[in-house]
């Protein structure tokens, strides 16, 4: 379905959640990055610009995918964004940019592990399934995709992986996927 940024934006700051927001752009392989933590905006990025330039520049894309990533986090040495979160918003919304959400994070606050981050493992099957989608998908470049994939994530094949590692995994492996093939991937394994 299709959400606008906006809104997703809005409910991660009011369930006041840690994670990354990943949005892809269309015929851009850089991903646009909202990051949170305790529900406050500390960092935006998009390829080599950062915060304001990046909130400035978004009228100007074509989004297509989003993904949160609760508990996920990057350390910084600055000490937040200089953008307050209610203006990144409200600039969101003038905007009115849309992108296709599956809802995979629908606002509450899941139970997390350590350091809020999901230990829900993912199920053999379901890594099989990714595997055998992107041979479908890339043809015979799909294990070499798949291997480019784990390694970006820090991810070693056939060890367990936690529901974020997976989503992390799955966003490496749609942005070396063509626009066409990259929505419907999302779809499926988010």
């Amino acid at each position: 379905m299709q959400k606008n940024i906006a809104d997703i934006v809005s409910e991660i700051c009011e369930a006041r959640v840690t994670g990354i927001l990943s949005l892809s752009l269309k015929n851009d392989s850089a991903l646009f990055k909202i990051f949170f933590r305790n529900g406050a905006i500390y960092l935006l990025t998009h390829s080599t610009c950062k915060d304001r330039e990046c909130l400035m520049k978004m009228s100007e894309h074509q989004f297509l995918t989003g993904l949160f990533m609760p508990g996920a986090q990057v350390d910084t040495h600055q000490n937040g964004s200089s953008i307050p979160s209610d203006e990144v918003i409200l600039i969101l919304r003038k905007a009115n940019k849309t992108i296709e959400w599956s809802g995979q994070w629908d606002g509450r606050v899941r139970a997390p592990g350590k350091d809020g981050i999901s230990t829900t493992i993912v199920d053999s099957g379901i890594i099989a399934q990714l595997e055998e989608e992107l041979v479908n998908v890339a043809g015979p470049v799909g294990p070499m995709v798949l291997a480019q994939a784990y390694d970006s994530c820090g991810l070693k094949p056939g060890q367990s992986i936690t529901r974020t590692e997976f989503q992390r995994l799955v966003l490496a492996i749609s942005g070396k996927l063509p626009d066409e093939q990259k929505i419907p991937f999302l779809k499926k394994f988010n």
